[in-house]
């Protein structure tokens, strides 16, 4: 009586009210019970929709989304068509006023809004702190420690998030300026401080100092021989204005203090370099003229045993003393032959000999006869020079 009756599809029996607008497995949604019955919804695969169920989403009833009153088989479920289902708003309340966008899933997930989502997607420039720097890298719970990531935060100010590590040592009336004066979110290593600022402190930078790294005067602790340091603390007050603060002296007990009062170095030296001096000569015994002028500190400042960077006291002042003696000590009168009695700084030339004070006085033609037709080269004991001194006089010594 039943052969070739079909059974197995709802359809077989059933005229399909949502004309397909839904599939054909009634079961999907349905029971044997009654179609009206709504136990069967929670069947429902919402995955095959453009919308598929995550999260709390999973847990909503139907009819917090779906508005069944007043429908009918052809549009029931229908009412959802044509919605953007990533527009959060369509459905949540944004209680942050459009301040952050529109795309819900930057900070949160549907797992809840306590839930956040991937917040490296997360714009902070709609904020009022723009993340600049390695503030990007900052993990959001270092900052956002509270339960709400939207609750406020202070941030003008470095010192809100970040400890004085200079410990006030610039600190006007008790109160710090804030970082960003000197320094950018890039790191606390670097700074922006220029030659400028510094030449409005205490100690102006000039010469070689221009070209000196900060910690080599302000990271008086820890290993400074490589940059960046790698530990050690910065210090900027109370560290010394005076040479001998940051330079060893290298004169220590060589000097009288008269040369270099308070042992300040700035009397014989210029800060672009150690090697030029400005010392005033003209203040010693032994002034400076001539060709002197021109001679080298170290040509006449040589170094000595206990004297590393040459010898300044206890010097002698005689010409033969550093000028070797070329004319075999035939103006040596006590032990001593004074060259200025020919000569001058100016140079070896005779400049100011007297021929009259000789046992010789030049007299009529003998006044225009050049020094060398008289004296003459010779050679005694394997030594040669100029003789200037004569035992005879007769003139047919010279004349014939």
């Amino acid at each position: 009586k039943f052969d070739g009756v079909p059974f197995k599809s709802c359809s077989d029996f059933h005229q399909d009210p949502h004309q397909s607008k839904l599939g054909i497995n009634c079961k999907e949604c349905h029971n044997t019970v009654d179609f009206d019955d709504p136990g069967g919804f929670k069947k429902f695969d919402h995955s095959k929709t453009h919308f598929p169920l995550k999260g709390r989403h999973q847990k909503v009833d139907c009819r917090e989304c779906h508005n069944l009153a007043n429908t009918t088989p052809l549009n029931v479920f229908q009412d959802r068509l044509g919605i953007p289902t990533q527009d959060c708003k369509v459905c949540h309340k944004d209680p942050h006023e459009n301040r952050f966008g529109n795309n819900c899933s930057e900070c949160h997930n549907e797992n809840g809004w306590r839930k956040t989502g991937d917040l490296d997607k997360f714009n902070h420039d709609r904020t009022d702190f723009a993340l600049t720097g390695r503030h990007i890298a900052v993990d959001c719970r270092k900052c956002h420690t509270s339960e709400k990531m939207t609750d406020p935060l202070p941030f003008k100010n470095c010192a809100d998030c970040h400890k004085d590590y200079h410990d006030q040592q610039f600190a006007v009336y008790s109160v710090s300026p804030d970082c960003a004066k000197c320094h950018t979110t890039d790191g606390f290593l670097g700074s922006t401080f220029t030659i400028e600022d510094h030449a409005k402190t205490k100690y102006k930078l000039d010469g070689a100092h221009l070209a000196t790294p900060c910690f080599a005067c302000h990271l008086k602790e820890g290993d400074v021989s490589s940059y960046p340091p790698p530990k050690g603390k910065w210090k900027f007050r109370q560290i010394g204005e005076r040479c001998v603060d940051c330079h060893k002296d290298p004169h220590e007990g060589q000097i009288a203090e008269k040369w270099y009062p308070n042992k300040s170095c700035e009397q014989c030296h210029l800060t672009a370099s150690f090697q030029e001096s400005r010392f005033d000569h003209s203040k010693t015994e032994f002034a400076l003229t001539g060709v002197h002028q021109k001679t080298a500190c170290r040509d006449c400042h040589k170094p000595q045993p206990g004297y590393k960077y040459g010898q300044f006291d206890g010097l002698p002042s005689q010409c033969a003393k550093c000028h070797e003696e070329v004319h075999n000590r035939q103006f040596e009168k006590f032990g001593v032959t004074d060259c200025a009695a020919c000569h001058n700084s100016d140079g070896w030339t005779i400049k100011q000999f007297n021929h009259d004070k000789t046992r010789f006085k030049l007299e009529g033609k003998h006044v225009n006869v050049s020094c060398d037709k008289c004296h003459k080269e010779v050679t005694t004991n394997g030594l040669t020079y100029v003789q200037y001194k004569f035992d005879n006089f007769e003139c047919v010594v010279c004349h014939k």
